[in-house]
């Protein structure tokens, strides 16, 4: 079957939804009129219409939703051709070889990701405004050949024939959650007939790099953008966030990351040869395919020998001194001349330091105190080990009947049984820190690590494990002292109230809680129960949580009139009790309960589910 053939058959199969869905509200009709002359007879039709127009009508809003378009929000920071005329320049030229439209928008990521996004209409069957968003990572490691690839990769998906296939495609996937099960199946169908076509397109956006390109830097960026991608997720969970949650924020994200990938470069050449996870509605065929397709393609006459690619080139740091100004002719501009070192794809930007820096702050500060990277991740790690000690402290103080608990009494309470020993070695790891027996040291090559005066690891769990016991606490005692930690002499350690210094994460929409509709704001120490906007007026609920999630100190969003602020510290027990619709049973330490539970148009904004998880396997390890 020819591409083209593919493409029409394609586009055939798309509007076939709206045919399904015209057949399916004219069964309702005919149903619905069916029941009414057996129920009431002929003569009562007249007064039943009312009810088979509102029948067909709520299963027409039902499909009717299923089958709409929602309008992406923009994300990132906007990148003007006036800002990076290099970078538009390359990009208009791609397009036009791929014989599509250019982007109307391009956007800058904080992430390690290229992709194409359109505000398609009628499931893609129209197309709308065009973004390429581009991760500043990539950019940051990639050299420009290697971005090229990517770039033309990405706009080869919506090149003719099939770029109305892959556009379809792309609009019924996102769709899907919200389609009635009635018209689900069909889309099901549609996935696996498409997958024919869909991969004829990635094929061809695959040629279409190396011809760009050339088949090296094709060849080397297939292998090199999961690995990024990968190293980046890392790089942001290990890294970043603990102290983001915490509000803090690195000086340098992304010279970070360029120093963390340097220093891993053997791990990730490591990464580079394992094959990717495969995704159930995934198109692109493993990566050994389509190098091999690649080299057995026409392709392979322009340009270098295909190879694996290099090992991962950090390149330069960003700073200021690498600022380029591109000039009107993009492939002179960004492309060294024979023998010299290729250029990091950051010289596509005009100004690669102030363009980090204004994505920073556009997307990742968001209030938060900017620290250096030693003074970061000493704050995380500080901040992260008092989270943990908080339910000790909690518990302690519950029992004494105090607001407080120094270590000597909290000692006292651990030693009857009531704490476990990781528990315990997080409190005593946060009194040496106090008690400046205990620093911390920041590496990129392994996790940070808490240090003693004379730079040895610090070895607390033993320590831990004498507590737990009334024989033996006394020991832990003398042990503590001998590192310079005296228990008795240690000031009180008051656990956290409210939401004070706490960091947002993420957020849940539109769930049930208590039987009240509500919004979940998600911080690190804990929840914050917001009552929910009424369905009427539902386009205010995404912009009203990023705002709750990144302009709104938490302790004065959990002070608001009808707001609810727990801590994850006071949750008794927490479990998952159903999976769908998913719901959490939580119950107190003053005996109240929360039922968590997830209703028909509940979203996440970040993480929301899987932060809740973490809170309700902390209670369940407690």
């Amino acid at each position: 079957m020819t591409a083209t053939l593919r493409a029409a058959v394609s586009v055939v199969l798309l509007a076939g939804f709206y045919l399904v869905a015209l057949v399916q509200l004219a069964l309702v009709a005919v149903l619905l009129f069916g029941a009414s002359v057996l129920v009431a007879g002929h003569d009562a039709v007249k007064l039943a219409l009312p009810l088979i127009t509102l029948g067909v009508g709520v299963a027409g809003l039902a499909l009717g939703r299923g089958l709409a378009s929602r309008r992406s929000r923009p994300h990132g920071i906007p990148v003007a051709p006036e800002r990076a005329p290099a970078l538009w320049a390359v990009v208009r030229e791609i397009a036009d070889r791929a014989g599509t439209r250019a982007p109307d928008r391009i956007r800058l990521l904080p992430d390690a990701t290229v992709r194409v996004t359109e505000d398609v209409r009628l499931l893609g069957l129209r197309g709308g405004v065009r973004t390429l968003y581009v991760g500043l990572p990539l950019l940051q490691i990639m050299t420009v050949d290697r971005a090229r690839a990517m770039l033309a990769h990405e706009l080869g998906h919506f090149s003719p024939p099939g770029g109305a296939a892959y556009r379809g495609r792309l609009a019924v996937t996102a769709a899907l959650p919200r389609m009635p099960l009635t018209l689900r199946w069909y889309a099901h169908l549609y996935l696996a007939l498409d997958a024919g076509a869909t991969r004829a397109q990635e094929a061809a956006a695959d040629r279409l790099a190396a011809t760009v390109a050339g088949p090296g830097a094709a060849v080397a960026a297939l292998h090199d953008r999961p690995v990024l991608e990968a190293a980046w997720s890392f790089f942001f969970r290990r890294y970043v966030r603990p102290g983001w949650e915490h509000g803090y924020v690195p000086d340098d994200l992304f010279g970070g990351f360029a120093d963390f990938v340097h220093a891993r470069a053997d791990e990730l050449d490591d990464l580079r040869s394992q094959a990717p996870a495969a995704d159930r509605w995934d198109t692109h065929p493993p990566v050994a395919e389509r190098v091999a397709a690649l080299a057995a393609g026409p392709a392979l006459a322009a340009g270098p020998a295909l190879d694996a690619g290099p090992a991962l080139d950090a390149g330069p740091a960003l700073d200021a001194g690498s600022a380029f100004d591109a000039g009107s002719a993009p492939d002179s501009a960004v492309r060294p001349e024979v023998g010299e070192a290729p250029l990091p794809a950051t010289a596509l930007l005009t100004d690669p330091a102030g363009a980090a820096r204004a994505l920073q702050d556009a997307t990742i500060a968001a209030g938060r105190r900017p620290l250096a990277w030693p003074e970061f991740i000493a704050a995380a790690g500080t901040a992260t080990l008092r989270r943990e000690a908080d339910q000790v402290l909690r518990e302690a103080a519950r029992t004494l009947g105090r607001d407080d608990a120094g270590l000597s009494e909290t000692l006292d309470v651990a030693a009857t049984g009531r704490f476990t020993r990781a528990q315990v070695e997080s409190l005593l790891l946060l009194a040496a820190i106090h008690a400046g027996a205990a620093g911390w040291r920041h590496s990129w090559s392994a996790p940070p690590r808490l240090l003693g005066r004379d730079g040895s690891p610090l070895r607390l769990g033993e320590i831990a494990t004498l507590a737990l016991s009334r024989s033996t606490v006394d020991e832990a005692r003398k042990h503590l002292a001998e590192l310079g930690i005296d228990a008795g002499s240690t000031p009180p350690l008051t656990p956290r109230s409210g939401a004070a210094g706490a960091g947002a994460v993420a957020g849940l929409m539109n769930v049930i809680v208590n039987g009240e509709r509500s919004d979940l704001v998600l911080l690190n120490t804990g929840l914050i129960v917001v009552p929910g906007v009424p369905r009427l007026r539902q386009r205010e609920v995404r912009p009203r949580m990023h705002a709750m999630l990144t302009s709104i100190p938490p302790d004065r969003l959990a002070a608001e009139p009808g707001h609810r602020f727990v801590a994850y510290a006071d949750f008794a027990t927490a479990r998952l009790t159903r999976r769908v619709p998913k719901t959490y049973d939580i119950t107190l330490y003053d005996d109240t309960t929360l039922k968590i539970r997830a209703g028909t148009d509940t979203e996440e904004l970040g993480p929301g589910w899987s932060t809740l998880a973490d809170a309700t396997l902390a209670s369940r390890s407690a």
